[in-house]
């Protein structure tokens, strides 16, 4: 996702001076070395000079390159050779003088063969999710620990599933979800009573989409919809916060948490729909995790919005008890 000009550069700042520091650490290391063992840098500098001594031999003594260049390898193979049994003898890796960057792929310049590499999306990502007016994530939340267990395997007569079949297909569709986000068209719609494991699995997919750098911005409804108000109407200011606004409008995932526990009023409502249809005509995805059904958010909100989730959203229904004390 692209966000604002300035917080980019700061992030591209910090990977060059993390990058500045390890290769620093890297010197250092070979500093440290080179005074206990000065044996090596006489043989590094043997190595660098090889070069350039083949070089004037050509020049200078009218040989040819090609036998010049048989007895430069020779040198290096010798070199090479002395050093590598100088190392072994004294416990000494091999590459101790390389920088041991965070990224191997890019070597923390954040790119990789012109495109922006993984380890600057998820910082990217990191920077946005720092912007969510609530912090619920926990790096432990993984589809790996979803344990189905918690849920009854008795079946609801009325509904003719038990919590445990609602529960495994909410887990496979939000896998699903993260497994194919790129492609995915259609946001989540999570519903259910308090305790049911809404917040639990929202934090998976967070966790699993920040590892791809994919950014998450994640909001209580509350704090969500007061934020936007005060926003709007100048209750802030909006040159400070004009970065964070835009997030909820440009972040790759939005997930509004908790919703229908906000004060509802009209302009609440205008603010809801403007945001979700903003998002789907920008081709955005938005999780809602919220205790009300479809029918209720009809009922609450509006049809429109309604009818706007019904055609967009994957809908998942939690059911079952409280697991919190489980």
């Amino acid at each position: 996702m692209n966000i604002d000009s300035e917080a980019l550069r700061e992030l591209k700042e910090q990977l060059s001076r993390e990058r500045a520091a390890r290769e620093q650490d890297a010197q250092n290391e070979k500093n440290r070395i080179y005074a206990l063992y000065p044996q090596i840098e006489e043989v590094d500098k043997e190595i660098s000079l090889t070069a350039l001594k083949t070089a004037y031999k050509i020049t200078e003594t009218g040989r040819t390159v090609e036998d010049v260049a048989k007895e430069m390898v020779d040198t290096l193979n010798t070199l090479k050779a002395q050093k590598k049994a100088y190392l072994e003898k004294y416990g000494i890796s091999e590459d101790y003088a390389k920088p041991k960057y965070a990224c191997e792929e890019c070597s923390d310049t954040g790119f990789k063969d012109g495109k922006m590499c993984i380890c600057l999306k998820k910082k990217i990502a990191e920077y946005v999710y720092s912007k969510s007016t609530i912090s619920l994530l926990n790096k432990d939340d993984t589809f790996d620990k979803f344990n189905l267990d918690f849920y009854s395997a008795d079946i609801k007569t009325e509904i003719g599933i038990s919590p445990r079949m609602a529960a495994n297909a909410a887990y496979i569709a939000c896998k699903n979800f993260c497994d194919n986000f790129e492609e995915e068209k259609r946001s989540l719609f999570i519903y259910g009573n308090t305790g049911v494991g809404k917040t639990f699995i929202t934090s998976c997919i967070t966790n699993c989409l920040m590892e791809k750098g994919i950014a998450v911005l994640y909001h209580s409804a509350y704090r969500l919809f007061g934020f936007v108000d005060d926003y709007k109407f100048n209750r802030v200011p909006r040159d400070k916060y004009k970065a964070e606004y835009d997030l909820i409008y440009d972040a790759d995932l939005l997930i509004i948490d908790d919703l229908g526990t906000e004060f509802i009023n009209s302009n609440s409502q205008a603010v809801l729909f403007d945001i979700l249809n903003t998002r789907y005509q920008t081709g955005k995805k938005t999780i809602i995790s919220t205790n009300l059904s479809l029918g209720e958010i009809a009922t609450v909100y509006s049809e429109r919005i309604s009818s706007r989730i019904a055609g967009n959203y994957i809908v998942l229904n939690l059911i079952g008890e409280d697991n919190r004390t489980k």
